[in-house]
């Protein structure tokens, strides 16, 4: 899958920060297979998040993880986690 190739993807995070990357790999947003694709790869990724006990919802070719706490520190360990889960869990699927 090249069709990212050339392309950048943004994170909007709080307080202002932003943060883009170039994307090697998947589907842009909003494109004709897009939804497909998510129905076949994402929907056993939102699965084998739950069984980790971690929330997620998907939508269309979107998702998100949600996790709550008192602590700033705490939250992005918890989160750093969960992303390092998802990198493996591609990574699994050379994805």
């Amino acid at each position: 899958m090249d069709s990212c190739y050339d392309r950048t993807a943004t994170i909007y995070a709080s307080q202002g920060v932003t943060i883009g990357m170039k994307t090697i790999r998947g589907l842009s947003q909003g494109g004709v297979i897009s939804s497909r694709m998510w129905a076949l790869v994402a929907d056993s990724l939102l699965k084998w998040l739950s069984k980790q006990g971690i929330y997620t919802q998907g939508f269309a070719d979107d998702g998100n993880v949600l996790i709550i706490g008192a602590f700033l520190s705490t939250l992005c360990e918890i989160m750093q986690r969960v992303l390092r889960g998802i990198e493996k869990w591609c990574d699994e699927r050379q994805l």
